[in-house]
């Protein structure tokens, strides 16, 4: 169960004592990866490090995370909602039901923890203030379980969630109230995708008609270069490739429910990653390992100074890429994907005696980066291991 560190002493003495941290470390200063094995066992992993999260909590959703200074985090409602069709993948293809009952307790507990007006708590715990992006991260979680299981609790609970995002949505299509830094955000087409798709299983319009809506609207504020106004966390920052990738993630998506934005979405998603392909590909090799990365932010001319790498980004964006491949066929989205997967690989360490840290992913590369410093957050653990099973997917598929 958790026991979460509060003292700086002891938070210090948890990150240099401990031998797998010192480990960690020492690889991340001399820029030495852990050794890249199977994608099977890479994957495998991953989801036995989300499992032993979820158990931190008491099965009370799945942890935010390890810290190397303070140890397991509370629960984190938002990414508790998008791990559940994860587990509910990983469940199919190991023909597994402990997987898919993890997925059910974690929908429960998402129940059992919504507001009475449909909304879902921001931050990590259960008593934050309504979030209009938790709310639709949860969205995506329950209506995986609703057709999965049949149970019309998950859709109910879906339902009331998309009812409040209606209600608050502005007429512009963005939402500028219960967000983060009160600011409107382009990564909120993540929050459109699970309406769309709410819209396909209920045929109700007014939840198409907030998610169309929203997708015009980030197309509104998005330059010819496929860079979009609001990617970032906040207006002072530029955006970590973590929000782009939840972006672009979100418009994809969304083109696949909605014809009405499925070029113009498309087009957008596809200028925007040959921006980040090019300068993947031309990115100056890493001096001291020889190995390309991906900066952990990017600016509106797809530039950076950032000597680090946000690896959950690079996970989000290998399935970007792959999703761009199933569109296009264009072999280098793919190779780009499989090389974004494998700079993750080597941050993930699989032999690991310490079993808070074995199979999990780091935010950053090096580890105190920039994204989420000394923490393996759990939803870089769940697109990287999403990535896994798409790029397996499409390798069977020919």
């Amino acid at each position: 169960m958790i026991k979460y560190v509060k003292s700086k002493s002891t938070a210090l003495k948890n990150l240099l004592l401990d031998p797998s941290h010192l480990d960690i470390l020492v690889r991340n200063i001399s820029r030495v990866g852990f050794p890249v094995l199977s994608d099977a066992e890479h994957l495998d992993e991953a989801v036995n490090w989300l499992c032993r999260a979820h158990d931190a909590t008491g099965k009370k959703g799945v942890s935010a995370g390890y810290m190397m200074t303070r140890g397991w985090q509370p629960p984190y409602p938002e990414t508790t909602g998008y791990i559940i069709p994860t587990f509910l993948k990983y469940a199919e293809l190991k023909n597994n039901d402990k997987f898919r009952q993890r997925a059910i307790e974690m929908g429960e507990w998402e129940l059992e923890i919504q507001y009475d007006d449909g909304s879902v708590a921001s931050g990590i715990g259960t008593e934050g203030k309504p979030m209009v992006f938790n709310t639709g991260q949860v969205m995506i979680g329950l209506q995986a379980l609703y057709e999965t299981t049949g149970d019309d609790r998950f859709l109910e609970g879906s339902k009331k969630a998309g009812d409040w995002l209606v209600d608050i949505q502005s007429e512009k299509g963005d939402w500028n109230k219960h967000v983060y830094c009160d600011i409107p955000h382009s990564y909120h087409s993540r929050v459109a995708w699970p309406l769309a798709d709410l819209y396909r299983i209920t045929g109700e319009k007014k939840y198409k008609n907030a998610a169309i809506k929203n997708v015009e609207w980030v197309l509104s504020v998005t330059e010819e270069n496929g860079w979009s106004k609001y990617m970032a966390f906040d207006k002072y920052q530029s955006p970590f490739t973590h929000t782009i990738a939840y972006t672009f993630r979100g418009l994809l998506e969304c083109a696949a429910l909605l014809p009405e934005v499925n070029e113009s979405a498309i087009k957008v998603v596809t200028t925007g990653m040959e921006k980040i392909l090019e300068k993947f590909e031309n990115r100056s090799a890493n001096p001291v390992t020889g190995h390309e990365y991906l900066p952990s932010r990017l600016n509106m001319h797809w530039q950076s100074r950032d000597k680090e790498s946000c690896i959950t980004g690079n996970a989000q964006l290998s399935i970007v890429f792959m999703k761009l491949y199933e569109l296009s066929g264009n072999a280098s989205y793919f190779s780009a994907a499989q090389r974004l997967i494998d700079h993750v690989k080597k941050t993930q360490s699989l032999k690991s005696v310490n079993q808070n840290v074995k199979g999990a992913i780091p935010g950053s590369f090096p580890i105190w980066g920039n994204y989420l410093s000394l923490i393996y957050p759990n939803w870089a653990a769940k697109f990287f291991a999403d990535a896994q099973m798409f790029k397996m997917k499409l390798l069977e598929n020919g």
